[in-house]
């Protein structure tokens, strides 16, 4: 029954490889040593220059002692598609000598020797068991164990485990632990039977190290780029499951920002930056609440490009490794994509040997953070309306009695109803993957992976399903030729109900606790509150809303998107020294996105039947090819001089349309179907199609004598239709120095260092901001019927002059380890100028067009940063360890040769301080993220007005706009992370605390909340200070202005803003490991893991703002599961 079950899964397994492989032209040559097949001509030549030849032709290297080989006569063979077996057998036997083959090892002996090992080697050996790992816990798969001076060895498997058989004769055997890039260790056999080794990284062995930069590898010992490399057992130890939420644990430039206004949404992306900003972003600014994209990194998945969305989203037990690249060094391959960083993940690549089963689970809880909320309760909340008079205004202060007498009653009688309660929910997420790899080691490669995950939102009706799978296949073919081919399919789903659609948190916040939820009746009524007003001689009301009301309708928004991509590599390894390849990406991208609020929902409460209710929808799709090709050549000439040189070309086109309607006046009861529906008055369906097109031509080489001095130096030309006609090419490069002091003779002796570096590099980069719309003019045709027929019309205006914005980036590294490698420590300065910037101008209406593209003014960014690791307790015979680091970073940014060209939008700042955007001034100089208000000298004690400051110094009651100065900046003095990694025998406690000191922020909730609360406002709950904190009678110390003041002045001046220093519990988790139990053998297991983990554990913060305005903040806790069958 289990042998007919095997052929079943054999079957169907080959019936998936034969699918994956249809349009894959290759030739399938079985690579075992039965069948491998040779062509080799060669005379006259040493036994070792045969061995070279034959390496280089095969996937198979050679182990023999010098002396074996040593003075043998030449050897002559001309052979042609000929079994390896022969020819190894015409070359050898001649000469004295035989061979083993282990795996891909060909161990060549003496036929005497070999003859005698045979003869004396005893019939039941002594077995010696263990593991190898690295000085974190790793397992190094692949290690070699030998009995030093013999040819008697094996290697570890998967789990780095190990069986060595020793003959019984061998006297006082030495076995030899080595793994590429560590140091060797030597242990003498003393009658163990167990043995587990910890392998410690080799200076040595470095050059044979690369660091992954998605187009290209580079030389880890002899690169001069600034970069960042981080495991997936790194990531996992971090105790959150989202891919870049763990990476910042690791980086100190890689810094995601705090979103204050959608807080923990799972819907929303990350703010992202990596060393500050390269550009100015215009739409940012019209919002800072908003996510800004202009300052995203690129993304790089397996070597090609891929959306944030998707690494957002990415299992990350699919991810082998992520390196972040940071300066001009490492990024200026990138060109015009690479300004603001380039984020590289390398994927799990199938492992060779039986077929192994990952199972990965997490399972998690979340709670939303409530604790930056000072609302008041019912009695405070009334106590607060009379105090400000609320009471005393209105059309007949009789009614108005009436009103609050009812209020006070509902108060005596006990409601205080504490409304934000009331969207939250606990919050359950279940995470799942499975992985399935095998293959031999010497032809095909293959894994199989699936993933889902069913993310919940803390806010009722909000969630995230994400899901993809993935089939690779890897071919080791004949003559070192690789043939991979990798099918990816993801896809995420994104629902919002009636509870944030036509409705937000911030609406449950502004409810007043003297109302009940619901009517007697249980129904829920649609207005808690009305104030009626005279203005302009005309009664106007102002009606709060009941957010339940809203939260029983039919609402909702969504979003779908799905991903499918396959990419296709060919490498071939023509010898030891040259190698090519070449990819083709074909990707297809859908998103569609809905959106319907119910009309009956209180937006449309005014408005005519026939406008309530709407529906929007989007459908965009995009057809992506990208073809590159790559040459490596890598030479070593006169012992000590090194040369590497990298070619790389690409040519890639992105096919984008996208299409939608907007409807209005839907029936009430109505589910939103587009037949339901009209078109808007005067509107008609969006519809927009481009092609954009990319072309690169890349050079990189890098030189280096004995890895000591170290030189570097890169060119990109780059062409793209997204900029105008008349710069449709630029040129990008970069050139790098370094040295590695502790490979001076000098330093040879020293033993307390382990390594010293010093590097540095200049380059350009350049960031697209805009596509090839942004170069041509987009004409729309009129709407309505003309005798003279249909006309059309500019809706944006190209400019052919358009230049991409260029950043010049310099940066300076130190990196150190000493001690035994038990403190290290890098560190990084760094000069960026962006000049020019691209930015997207809106238009005055009368000009006719609604956005223009253009070029203005520079700016410069300089930071500094470190990351250091100390590792106070380190004893990995006993697994016992502990590590303590501290990151941090600092970045400022300042505008240069703007002039005059925003005055125009400075003005408009100016005229509205109830935007947050009134905060922003552009002004050569000054920094993006510096903060404009008008110097306040405080709250007069007499009067209870502020006090202003004028920019010449004198104070005045009388606000006036035009005294803004920089009251503060948002960037930190410093940022970072401190980490403590604590390792005893089989558990792992991980601990990740971020803290910001000397930041400063705009406290929103002082300004909207505790003053300028107006006549209309006053409807709405508050934060306790503006009952507590408030001027009140003369002679009153207090920072806020009189409790009575209801007036429409919004003075944003230097008292609201604050120092916005605070520590937080990022995240803790504690890891188990069963691998090596006897119950988790007798399961059929190979290994398990348990994690406990929590995340945003604590917030300790100087500031007291409100969190997530339109959506909270969450606390988590979860439980992962890690098996492998």
């Amino acid at each position: 029954m289990n042998k007919k079950r095997q052929c079943k899964f054999k079957l169907r397994f080959k019936t998936l490889l034969m699918f994956m492989l249809i349009g894959i032209p290759c030739i399938c040559a079985s690579a075992y040593p039965q069948s491998t097949r040779v062509s080799i001509s060669i005379n006259n030549a040493s036994v070792e220059e045969v061995f070279r030849k034959l390496e280089e032709k095969t996937n198979y290297v050679f182990l023999y002692k010098n002396e074996a080989v040593k003075g043998k006569e030449k050897v002559n063979i001309n052979v042609k598609d000929k079994l390896l077996t022969q020819v190894l057998s015409e070359v050898l036997t001649p000469i004295g000598l035989g061979y083993t083959i282990d795996d891909n090892v060909i161990v060549i002996n003496s036929l005497s020797e070999r003859g005698q090992l045979l003869k004396q080697q005893p019939d039941n050996p002594i077995k010696v068991t263990g593991t190898v790992k690295d000085s974190s816990g790793e397992a190094l798969a692949g290690s070699n164990v030998v009995i030093k001076g013999t040819v008697v060895g094996t290697s570890t498997n998967i789990d780095g485990a190990f069986t060595l058989a020793i003959p019984k004769d061998f006297k006082d055997p030495v076995i030899v632990f080595s793994f590429l890039g560590m140091e060797s260790v030597e242990v003498k056999y003393t009658g163990q039977t167990k043995i587990d080794i910890v392998l410690k990284d080799g200076d040595t062995q470095l050059k044979d190290i690369v660091v992954e930069a998605g187009i290209m590898q580079h030389n880890k010992l002899g690169f001069t780029g600034s970069y960042t490399s981080v495991s997936q057992k790194e990531l996992k130890s971090i105790g959150t499951t989202n891919v870049l939420e763990s990476l910042r644990s690791f980086d100190p430039g890689f810094v995601i920002n705090d979103n204050m206004q959608f807080g923990s949404d799972p819907n929303m992306l990350a703010n992202i930056e990596v060393r500050g900003k390269s550009t100015m972003d215009i739409s940012a600014t019209r919002d800072q609440t908003t996510n800004s994209s202009e300052n995203r990194p690129l993304f790089i998945v397996d070597g090609f490009e891929a959306t944030m969305q998707e690494v957002d989203g990415m299992d990350i037990n699919r991810i082998e490794s992520i390196t972040i690249l940071k300066d001009a060094g490492s990024t200026a391959i990138y060109g015009a994509r690479g300004a603001n960083g380039v984020i590289i993940v390398e994927t799990v690549k199938p492992k060779p040997g039986q077929i192994m089963i990952d199972y990965n689970g997490d399972y998690k809880v979340g709670f939303a953070d409530l604790s930056q909320y000072n609302l008041m309760n019912a009695a405070e909340k009334l106590e607060f309306e009379r105090l400000a008079g609320r009471w005393n205004i209105g059309v007949a202060n009789e009614e108005a009695n009436k009103e609050y007498y009812a209020r006070l009653k509902n108060v005596q009688r006990g409601v205080d109803t504490y409304w934000i309660k009331e969207p939250i929910r606990t919050a359950y997420t279940h995470n799942h993957s499975l992985l399935i790899q095998g293959g031999d080691r010497n032809n095909i490669l293959y894994s199989v992976g699936a993933n889902y995950e069913k993310y919940q939102g803390v806010m009722k009706g909000s969630d995230r399903e994400t899901y993809g799978s993935n089939v690779k296949l890897i071919y080791r073919g004949f003559n070192s030729l690789n043939i991979s081919n990798d099918i990816k399919v993801w896809g995420r789903n994104g629902n919002n109900g009636a509870w944030t659609t036509g409705n937000s948190f911030r609406k449950f916040a502004e409810a007043n606790p003297y109302f009940e939820k619901s009517l007697e009746n249980g129904e829920l009524a649609p207005r808690l509150d009305e104030i009626v007003k005279r203005e302009n001689g005309e009664s106007r009301s102002y009606i709060l809303f009941n957010p339940l009301y809203n939260a029983s309708l039919n609402s909702y928004s969504t979003e779908r998107t799905f991903i499918v991509t396959n990419n296709t590599k060919i490498d071939w390894n023509v010898n030891n020294d040259l190698r090519l390849s070449g990819g083709l990406s074909l990707e297809r991208y859908f998103v569609d996105y809905d959106r319907f609020v119910d009309p009956t929902n209180t937006e449309f409460y005014s408005d005519a039947y026939d406008k309530k209710g709407t529906r929007s929808s989007k459908n965009s799709n995009e057809w992506s090819v990208t073809g590159d090709f790559r040459i490596s050549y890598k030479k070593t000439f006169l012992d000590k001089q090194n040369i590497t040189f990298s070619g790389y070309s690409k040519l890639k086109e992105i096919n984008y349309r996208n299409k939608g309607y907007e409807l209005e006046g839907f029936a009430e009861g109505s589910t939103g179907l587009p037949s339901s529906g009209s078109y808007l008055e005067d509107g008609t369906p969006p519809y927009e199609e481009r092609i954009d097109r990319e072309v690169s031509l890349i050079g990189a080489l890098n030189y280096n004598y004995d890895y000591k001095y170290l030189f570097d130096v890169s060119f990109n030309e780059e062409g793209s239709n997204s900029f105008g006609k008349n710069k449709k090419f630029d040129e990008f490069w970069s050139v790098g120095l370094g040295w590695n002091i502790h490979r001076e003779s000098f330093a040879k002796n020293w033993g307390w260092l382990s390594l010293m570096k010093l590097s540095g590099s200049t380059g350009t980069n350049s960031k697209k901001t805009s596509n090839s719309a942004s170069v041509s003019s987009i004409y729309a045709l009129q709407k309505g019927n003309s005798i003279f027929g249909q006309g059309v019309y500019i809706s944006q205006l190209g400019n052919p002059d358009l230049r991409w914005t260029k950043v010049r980036k310099t940066s300076l590294n130190f990196d150190l380890e000493m001690f035994n490698k038990r403190f290290l420590l890098s560190g990084s300065y760094y000069y960026h100028k962006a000049d020019p910037m691209v930015i997207d101008l809106v238009m005055r209406p009368s000009s006719g067009i609604e956005k223009f593209y253009t070029n203005l003014g520079d700016m410069d960014t300089k930071g500094v940063e470190f990351n250091t690791t100390f590792f106070p307790i380190y004893n990995m015979k006993e697994n016992i360890m502990l590590s303590i680091g501290v990151q941090g970073s600092h970045v400022e940014s300042q505008y240069n040769n703007m002039r005059d060209a925003l005055s125009t939008l400075n003005e408009a700042y100016n005229q509205d301080f109830t935007s947050l955007n009134s905060t922003i001034h552009y002004q050569d100089g000054a920094s993006p993220d510096d903060i404009w208000a008008v110097r306040s000298a405080g709250i007069d004690p007499a009067s209870g007005d502020e006090i202003f400051i004028k920019k010449d110094g004198t104070q005045t009651f009388v606000f006036d706009a035009e005294d803004k100065v920089i009251v503060g900046n948002t960037q930190p003095t410093l940022y970072g992370a401190i980490k403590l990694n604590f390792i005893y025998k089989k558990v792992q406690l991980n601990f990740v605390l971020r803290y910001s000191l000397g930041g400063d922020i705009l406290n929103r909730a002082l300004f909207d909340k505790v003053e300028n609360v107006t006549a209309t406002t006053v409807l709405y709950n508050q934060d306790k200070r503006a009952l507590f904190d408030r001027w009140q009678k003369p002679g009153d110390i207090t920072s806020f202005k009189r409790i009575n003041s209801l007036n429409n002045t919004f003075q944003l001046s230097s008292r609201f803003v604050q120092r916005n220093d605070y520590l937080r519990g990022e995240s803790a988790k504690i890891t188990w490991d069963f691998t090596g139990d006897q119950w988790i053998q007798k399961i059929g297991l190979r290994n398990l893991y348990a994690g406990f983990a929590m995340a945003d554990i604590f917030n300790i913060y100087r500031v007291k703002q409100e969190r997530g305005i339109d959506y909270p903040f969450s606390r988590t806790v979860s439980l992962s599961l890690n098996a492998r069958f």
